[in-house]
């Protein structure tokens, strides 16, 4: 089990904070589909965090 220290609870948020701005940018591809980023900082969070911390980050960047 990892560790939690300071340095990757802060990077954790930021990247919670970068996904809900990203959130409401994409583009559209056609009619009907639409390209979004912002479960790119999702997955970051969880590569940097692990599974715990990335799921927590998930959950609090779809509640906000």
């Amino acid at each position: 089990m990892k560790k939690f220290n300071l340095k990757i609870i802060a990077s954790i948020s930021v990247l919670v904070a970068l996904a809900v701005v990203l959130k409401t940018f994409g583009f559209m591809i056609g009619t009907n589909m639409r390209i979004r980023f912002y479960a790119v900082p999702l997955l970051i969070a969880g590569i940097i965090g692990g599974f715990g911390p990335g799921l927590v980050a998930a959950v609090a960047a779809d509640m906000i």
